[in-house]
């Protein structure tokens, strides 16, 4: 007879990954493609970085169901503990009514006015110093400089 976690993970499809390490050097080399690739396989897919299985949810019904609907159910897992360790209970670690707390408090900087401020504020940072019409090395997907086409 399987458990409830061990049925989750056989029902969730894997992304084929390396042998001893799993995504964890694709990642390095690619997140976006390791993501994109991961996209083509379901909603919610298995990854796995050496050891540690990890979730990644591809649409947003998914993700509001992880989120909202399911919220009580999930828990973020042995990794985040050993994190939490490290830097506190923010946003990310916290759990239950902690967290309720810290969202409500963060809630007004992603009203949809200031994320269009903010989104501005960036493209200009990114671009200072950049030559229009050039795209980032590092970040090939991002907008180019100089355009009028980019919605920032």
């Amino acid at each position: 007879m399987l458990s409830s976690a061990q049925e989750v993970t056989c029902a969730v499809p894997a992304v084929p990954g390396g042998r001893l390490m799993g995504h964890a050097v694709e990642f390095r080399r690619d997140p976006l493609g390791l993501f994109q690739r991961a996209r083509e396989y379901a909603d919610v897919v298995r990854l796995r970085f050496g050891p540690v299985p990890v979730y990644l949810l591809n649409s947003p019904g998914a993700i509001r169901q992880a989120l909202v609907s399911q919220a009580g159910k999930l828990d973020k897992g042995i990794s985040f503990g050993r994190v939490k360790r490290l830097i506190s209970d923010g946003l990310v670690l916290s759990d239950g009514d902690l967290h309720q707390r810290q969202r409500r408090l963060l809630q007004p900087a992603f009203h949809s006015t200031r994320v269009a401020l903010y989104a501005g504020i960036m493209r200009e940072a990114r671009c200072r110093g950049s030559t229009p019409g050039r795209t980032a090395r590092r970040w090939p997907w991002t907008a180019r400089c100089g355009r009028s086409r980019s919605p920032w």
